[in-house]
């Protein structure tokens, strides 16, 4: 269920609808060359689209549309921390970061949060899920090193958990000018 998935940026750009990247540079926003890494494979050459990461969400998640595919065993496997990693975001509200297989295995504000980004010339993107909660989201951005998919991942959560929103938006650019 993942069909405008693919994992060239020549087959990306046959779309109609496909994204440029673009990238800030001295205070102004400019369209870049797409970065053709077909070469590294799942590494960053992914090029897919919000209603097939839904799908792809909607299978980590353990959906009955895609009962079948993979055991309730092997997501919680997937999903298993397997080793301690440096968040890429310090706060309280994330304390401690694991790296499972293929996925970042992390609380936040006491929830169980699993979430892998992507970063490629012009594109940052995000995928976080809280399985217990059965919540995910996907942000995709046209934007290089861009730390919106954070910013608006974390505030959907505090929203959709009923939680006292946090500014994620002035503690992120605050981190980043120092």
């Amino acid at each position: 269920h993942m069909t405008s998935s693919s994992f060239s940026v020549e087959d990306m750009q046959k779309l109609s609808d496909f994204a440029f990247p673009y990238q800030e540079k001295n205070g102004t926003v400019e369209k870049i060359p797409f970065r053709n890494i077909d070469m590294i494979g799942p590494a960053g050459s992914i090029n897919s689209n919000a209603v097939d990461m839904a799908n792809w969400v909607l299978l980590q998640l353990g959906s009955d549309k895609f009962s079948g595919i993979l055991s309730g065993g092997s997501l919680y496997e997937l999903h298993t921390p397997c080793i301690s990693c440096d968040s890429i975001i310090k706060a309280k509200e994330l304390p401690v970061c694991s790296y499972g297989l293929g996925w970042f295995v992390e609380p936040y504000r006491g929830r169980h949060m699993i979430h892998h980004g992507g970063n490629i010339d012009g594109f940052s993107s995000l995928v976080a899920f809280m399985p217990y909660e059965k919540i995910g989201i996907v942000i995709l951005t046209n934007m290089n090193g861009s730390f919106l998919p954070n910013v608006l991942a974390y505030n959907i959560f505090d929203r959709l958990l009923g939680l006292e929103e946090i500014d994620w938006n002035g503690r992120l650019k605050g981190e980043a000018e120092k």
